[in-house]
């Protein structure tokens, strides 16, 4: 059958590659030779067919170039088998057994792949398709003069590298979730230790620059010297703050009843996370509403 027009691009550089009378591909499931299929028909002048033979399913194309496979691989393998073999590695390499644990691990991974910042730090391209787009069209050079190829054999073997990656991937996102678990015990820790302590404070007013500045509801600025003395009599070893964390220690030492945080930047990480600790008492306003004449 004739199909529609080609909506995306595809790799330029492969446009003087001669295409063949017939070509297959052999899948072993069903699924993926249609969702294959699916993907052809967005291009313009291929003919292809399918049968099933000897519990392969063979898609057969005729006048097909390979840079007009590519994308259609590797959509079918981020489809169907990229989460399966994310799971593999996590029971046979990090020895996990337990469904709960295999699908956090899974969905955290899984996310990595999509965060556009990861990508560029690990790989250098803002998605995984068009890193494996890379790799394919670097393996494929392989495969000029093929007249059919297996579509396992294909990933297995053509994104060997990128399956030695994922290893080191996966073992990422598993310490990722260990601290992030870390972190919610310690956030739950505080929270506990607020609820069950008596304020200190009515209303602490805090503005968030380079550092933090804290002023009383009368707009005084608190000194060094009663922070630290407040710190001293406030178990913060319960907490286990890392060095990037001690700006939260004097906050959490004034106990306040209401806290009003100043800043340019809501999503600045300090913030976020005293805005976790102190809840519905916590809130986050423009620098220019701090209600006081500032000193500098």
């Amino acid at each position: 059958m004739f199909i529609g027009s080609r909506p995306y691009d595809v790799l330029d550089t492969l446009s003087g590659w001669g295409s063949f009378m017939l070509f297959k591909i052999l899948f072993k499931t069903k699924a993926e030779c249609d969702y294959f299929c699916r993907m052809l028909k967005e291009h313009k002048g291929i003919y292809f067919y399918t049968y099933e033979e000897q519990n392969m399913f063979v898609l057969v194309l005729r006048d097909v170039r390979l840079e007009e496979i590519i994308i259609p691989f590797i959509k079918v393998y981020i489809t169907f088998q990229l989460k399966h073999n994310i799971e593999s590695i996590i029971r046979t390499v990090y020895y996990y057994e337990h469904d709960e644990e295999i699908d956090r691990i899974t969905e955290w991974t899984e996310y990595l792949l999509v965060d556009p910042q990861f990508m560029m730090l690990r790989f250098r391209h803002e998605t995984l398709l068009n890193y494996l787009q890379q790799q394919l069209f670097t393996q494929f050079t392989y495969l000029n003069n093929a007249k059919e190829i297996y579509y396992d054999t294909v990933t297995l073997f053509q994104l060997k590298q990128f399956h030695e990656e994922l290893v080191e991937i996966v073992g990422f996102a598993i310490d990722e979730l260990k601290r992030e678990e870390e972190f919610q015990t310690i956030l739950e820790t505080m929270r506990t230790f607020i609820r069950t302590q008596t304020s200190k404070c009515s209303l602490l007013h805090v503005i968030r620059s380079e550092y933090f500045r804290l002023f009383d509801d009368h707009g005084r600025e608190i000194s060094n010297d009663e922070i630290s003395k407040a710190m001293s009599r406030t178990p913060l070893y319960l907490f286990g703050l890392t060095d990037d964390e001690q700006m939260i220690s004097p906050i959490l030492s004034l106990l306040p009843e209401r806290l009003y945080i100043y800043g340019t930047d809501a999503f600045d990480g300090t913030v976020l996370t005293l805005l976790k600790i102190f809840e519905e008492r916590a809130h986050f306003l423009s620098l220019h509403q701090f209600p006081f004449q500032m000193n500098s």
